[in-house]
C-alpha cells in the first residue's frame, strides 16, 4: 500500500520526481506513479541544437557510453527500440505537441537555467549526467539558434549516477510512462525509463557481486538470475505506447481513452496489492 500518483506533461514530471523522492521505506510513501507524456529532460533541445550545429557524429554520440553494457542485460525488453532519429527531431512539426511549446514553457516556468538541470525538475538526471554543460550567465537560452550565433553551452557524455544511494531508505516506487508513437517525448521517455531500469538491476548485482560487463562470461544459472531481475524490473517500471501523441483529453478520443482507463486500472491493482 501507499500514495498513487497521477499526471500529464508538467504535471507528470512533477508526479515523477516526487514518486523518486517520496519512497522512503517503510514509512508510508509513493509507491507507483501514472504519468503520461512527461517531460524528463528540460536540456533535450538544447542537446539537439548543439548536434545540429557541430555535425561531428563521433562527438553527438558520447552518450553511448554505457550503451553495450546496458543493451548486454535489456536486449530482451520490450522497451528498448532503438532510434537513429530522435522522436525530438522527427515529431518537431506536431501541431499538438511541438518543441517551441514546450521552450516556451520553459522560459516561462524556470527564471534560470539551473531551474532546469536540477533533477528534481529534470528527472532523468537523479540516473545520469545532463548532455550538456549548463549554459553560463542568467539569459534565456534562444528558441534554436540564429546564423552565427553561438549556444553558450557544449555537449558534453553522459555519465550514469547512482540512485538511490548506497544506505538510502529509498526504494523506487513502480513506475508506468504512457508516451505517443509519435510524441516528441518519445525519446526521452523511453531512455528514463530504461534508467530507471539499470539502476534497479545494478543495485541487485551489487548485492550479489555481480557485474553486467561481465554478463557474458557467467555460467548459465548466473545469467538466468540476471535475466530473471531484468524481467521483474520490466513489470515493475513500464514503457507504455500509444498511437498518435497520446496526450488524455486532445485529438481523438480512441487513442487516449484507452491508454488512460488501462492505466487507472494498473494504479488501483499496484495500489491495493
Amino acid at each position: 500500500s501507499g500514495i498513487g500518483l497521477c499526471g500529464q506533461l508538467f504535471g507528470a514530471t512533477l508526479a515523477t520526481s516526487v514518486a523518486l523522492t517520496e519512497c522512503r521505506h517503510p514509512i508510508v510513501g509513493a509507491a507507483a506513479a501514472l504519468v503520461n507524456n512527461p517531460i524528463t529532460d528540460w536540456t533535450v533541445s538544447d542537446r539537439e541544437d548543439l548536434e545540429a550545429i557541430s555535425f561531428n557524429l563521433n562527438q553527438t554520440r558520447l552518450d553511448e557510453v554505457e550503451a553495450e553494457e546496458e543493451q548486454a542485460v535489456l536486449r530482451k525488453s520490450a522497451t528498448v527500440k532503438p532510434r537513429t532519429v530522435s522522436s525530438w527531431e522527427l515529431y518537431a512539426e506536431s501541431d499538438i505537441l511541438s518543441p517551441s511549446q514546450i521552450l516556451r514553457a520553459r522560459d516561462d516556468m524556470f527564471r534560470h537555467s539551473d531551474g532546469y538541470f536540477d533533477p528534481f525538475t529534470s528527472p532523468v538526471h537523479f540516473f545520469r549526467t545532463p548532455s550538456v554543460t549548463q549554459p553560463e550567465g542568467e539569459s534565456p537560452l534562444p528558441y534554436s539558434p540564429e546564423p552565427g550565433q553561438i549556444v553558450p553551452q557544449e555537449l558534453c557524455r553522459r555519465y550514469p549516477r547512482v540512485f538511490p544511494s548506497a544506505g538510502s531508505d529509498l526504494r523506487l516506487p513502480r513506475l508506468r510512462v504512457i508516451t505517443g508513437e509519435e510524441s516528441i517525448l518519445y525519446s526521452q521517455n523511453e531512455e528514463f525509463v530504461q534508467k530507471v531500469m539499470m539502476s534497479e538491476i545494478r543495485k541487485y548485482l551489487r548485492s550479489r557481486e555481480l557485474k553486467l560487463d561481465k554478463y557474458s562470461k557467467y555460467d548459465l544459472d548466473q545469467r538466468n538470475e540476471i535475466d530473471f531481475v531484468r524481467d521483474q524490473a520490466a513489470i515493475k517500471f513500464q514503457l507504455s505506447t500509444v498511437e498518435g501523441v497520446g496526450l488524455w483529453g486532445i485529438g481523438n478520443e480512441v487513442n487516449w481513452t484507452g491508454s488512460l482507463f488501462e492505466g487507472a486500472k494498473w494504479l488501483n491493482l499496484v495500489l491495493t496489492e
